[in-house]
C-alpha cells in the first residue's frame, strides 16, 4: 500500500497475501490478522494498528513468515496482545542515525607541569625560590589544540576532535503492545529502535541481536614524554598554599618528545529505554543473545572510553529473564524485582550496570566473565557448573569525565559465588553486605593491584584520592559471615576483611594472604577484624 492509501475498519481486518509492503496506515477497531510470507512496514507514515489483538504470521495455521521488516514504522495494539511469528524479524530505522561534525582546534592555553618551592639552603640564588616547570613541545610551536594543554594530568595533547550527534530527523521503528507481546523469530534484530509491552514481553528463537548506539566526542591525543629522570610532577604552590607574589620565580623548560597517539571517546548523550515491559521480560533463544552497545565510528584504536555506561537506560522490566547458549551483554539492565541471566555455555558482560530491586542471578554451564560491571541488588549470585567466574576491571573503559572508577558491587543482603572451577576477582569495590560466600572446586584468587591505576593516570598518586579509592577497593565488610571455600588454593592480595561474626577460609591446599602481589610481598598486613575467624587447611598457610 502506498503512502496515499489507507485501510480502516470498524471491526476486524484480515489480510492474506504472499508479499505485502505498507507505506500507509492499516487500522482495525477490533482484531487484525496479517497472513503474509514477506511483510515490510516502511516509513514514518506506515502504521499497523489494532485496538484489540494483532497477529502477523504466514497463515491461519500459525506457520512463521519468512521475513517481517519494520523500518522507521510502527506496529502496535492499543489494549490487546501482539503476536509475531517469523523466521526473521528486523526492527530498524531507514533514516540516518548520526552525523559527524569535525571541529577545528582553537586553543593555545597551557598550564605548567609543576612548581617546586626551594629553600635558601638548596636554592641557586640563596633565597626562597619558586621554579615553574613548563613543557617544551617543538612539534606544536606553531599549532593549536583543544582545551588546555596539561601534560601533568593528561600525558598528551588533544589535537583532533569529531562530534557524533544523533540526527534530529532520525525515526526509530516501534513495536508496541497494549497488553502482551509474543515474538517467535529464528533470527531477531533490533537496532536503535523500540519494543514495548504494557504487560509481558516474551521473545523466542535461535539468535537475538539488539544494538544501541552512543554518541559523543571522539578525540585524538598525541602522547608526549621526557627523558629527564630528575623531573617528577609536584605542585608545591598549591600544596602549601604559597603566595607566589612574595617570592622570586624562574621558569625552566623541559623538552618533551612525541611517543605515540591514541583515540578517546567521551559519551555525552542521554538515552531512553529501547526494550521495556511492564511486568515480565523474557528473551529465550537457543543459540545466542547479543545486547550490545555500539559506537558511530569504525577502525579506531580506542584507548579510553569515558562515561561509557552513564546516562544509559536501555532494558527495563519488573522481572527479566535472559536464556541462551551464549550471551554477550554490554547494555544496562534494570529490573524492579528479579534479573536472571542463564547460559548453557558462556556469559560475557562488559561495561554494564545491572540493577535490581531484589535478586540478580548469573548462571552458566561454562564461564561467567564480567568486566567493569556495576551491580546493585539485595541478593547477587553467580554460578558456574564447569567453568570459571571472572570479575575484573577494564582499564580502557574505566574513565569518568575527569577521573577513573572501578567496578562496584552494592548488595545489601548476600553475595554468593559458586564455581565449578576457579573464582578470580580483581580490583572491584564491594560494599558492606549481610553475608559474603565464595565457593570454588579449584582456586579462589582475589587481588587489589594499585600499580594498574598508577599507570592509568599520572595524578592518581594524589594522597586524598588514592587513599579513599584503594581503601574502598581493598575492604570487604560483612554484618554477618564471610566464607571462602576452595578445593585447592585461596589467594588474597591487598584485601582487608571485616565481619561482625565469623570469617572462614577453608582450602584443600594452600592459603596465601598478602598485602600485595605474592612475588613482591614483604610484610604481612592482611587484617581480620572479627570476634571469631577460622583458617582451615590441609597443607600449609603462608602469611606475608
Amino acid at each position: 500500500m502506498n503512502s496515499n492509501a489507507s485501510l480502516k475498519a470498524q471491526r476486524d481486518i484480515t489480510l492474506a497475501t504472499n508479499t505485502l509492503t505498507n507505506h500507509s496506515d492499516i487500522i482495525a477497531e477490533k482484531d487484525m490478522r496479517l497472513f503474509v510470507d514477506k511483510f515490510t512496514n516502511k516509513g514514518e507514515k506506515a502504521l499497523i494498528q489494532a485496538k484489540d489483538n494483532l497477529w502477523i504470521q504466514k497463515n491461519a495455521q500459525g506457520e512463521p513468515s519468512s521475513l517481517i521488516e519494520n523500518q522507521s514504522a510502527t506496529i502496535k495494539t492499543e489494549k490487546g496482545d501482539l503476536i509475531i511469528r517469523t523466521k526473521k524479524l528486523v526492527n530498524e530505522s531507514i533514516t540516518p542515525l548520526f552525523k559527524e561534525i569535525k571541529q577545528e582546534p582553537d586553543s593555545t592555553s597551557s598550564i605548567n607541569i609543576g612548581t617546586h618551592f626551594l629553600h635558601p639552603y638548596n636554592s641557586p640564588t640563596n633565597n626562597f625560590l619558586i621554579i615553574i616547570l613548563l613543557a617544551e613541545l617543538k612539534e606544536l610551536s606553531d599549532k593549536k589544540w583543544f582545551d588546555i594543554l596539561d601534560l601533568k594530568n593528561n600525558g598528551g595533547v588533544n589535537v583532533e576532535r569529531s562530534l557524533f550527534e544523533k540526527n534530529k530527523k532520525y525515526v526509530p521503528s516501534v513495536i508496541y503492545s497494549g497488553k502482551n507481546l509474543y515474538i517467535q523469530s529464528n533470527e531477531f534484530f533490533n537496532t536503535q529502535s523500540d519494543i514495548f509491552a504494557t504487560n509481558d514481553l516474551i521473545a523466542t528463537g535461535n539468535n537475538a541481536k539488539v544494538y544501541y548506539y552512543r554518541f559523543g566526542h571522539l578525540n585524538k591525543w598525541d602522547l608526549y614524554s621526557h627523558d629527564n629522570a630528575h623531573i617528577f610532577y609536584r605542585d608545591d604552590v598549591n600544596k602549601y598554599n604559597i603566595d607566589e607574589t612574595k617570592f622570586q620565580k624562574i621558569v625552566h623548560f623541559i623538552p618533551f618528545t612525541k611517543i605515540g597517539s591514541h583515540y578517546e571517546f567521551i559519551v555525552d548523550s542521554a538515552s531512553e529505554y529501547m526494550i521495556k515491559a511492564g511486568n515480565n521480560l523474557v528473551l529465550d533463544f537457543k543459540d545466542s543473545i547479543a545486547l550490545e552497545r555500539k559506537f558511530p565510528f569504525l577502525e579506531k584504536e580506542i584507548k579510553k572510553y569515558r562515561r561509557i555506561s552513564d546516562f544509559e537506560s536501555t532494558i527495563l522490566a519488573k522481572n527479566i529473564l535472559l536464556n541462551a547458549n551464549n550471551l554477550n551483554i554490554s547494555l544496562n539492565l534494570k529490573s524492579s524485582n528479579s534479573l536472571s541471566v542463564i547460559a548453557n555455555k558462556n556469559i560475557n558482560i562488559s561495561n554494564s550496570n545491572l540493577l535490581s530491586g531484589d535478586i540478580i542471578n548469573l548462571t552458566a554451564i561454562d564461564n561467567v566473565n564480567s568486566e567493569n560491571i556495576d551491580v546493585t541488588a539485595k541478593h547477587f549470585s553467580i554460578i558456574t557448573k564447569n567453568g570459571d567466574i571472572n570479575y575484573s576491571f577494564s582499564p580502557i573503559a574505566s574513565y569518568t569525565l575527569n577521573s577513573i572508577k572501578a567496578p562496584f558491587i552494592d548488595v545489601s543482603e548476600k553475595i554468593d559465588f559458586y564455581s565449578g572451577k576457579n573464582i578470580y576477582i580483581s580490583n572491584v569495590i564491594i560494599n558492606e553486605s549481610n553475608e559474603k560466600s565464595l565457593s570454588a572446586l579449584e582456586n579462589i584468587k582475589i587481588k587489589r593491584d594499585e600499580s594498574l591505576f598508577f599507570n592509568l593516570m599520572p595524578n592518581f598518586r594524589d594522597e586524598q584520592y588514592i587513599s579513599a579509592f584503594l581503601f574502598n577497593m581493598g575492604l570487604w565488610k560483612s554484618k554477618n559471615n564471610i566464607s571462602l571455600m576452595a578445593g585447592k588454593d585461596i589467594v588474597s592480595q591487598g584485601i582487608k576483611y571485616y565481619s561482625n561474626k565469623e570469617i572462614t577460609f577453608n582450602a584443600g591446599q594452600d592459603i596465601f594472604l598478602a598485602s600485595k602481589l605474592i612475588k613482591e610481598a614483604l610484610l604481612f598486613s592482611v587484617i581480620f577484624i572479627t570476634p571469631n575467624y577460622n583458617l582451615n587447611y590441609f597443607q600449609i598457610i603462608t602469611l606475608f
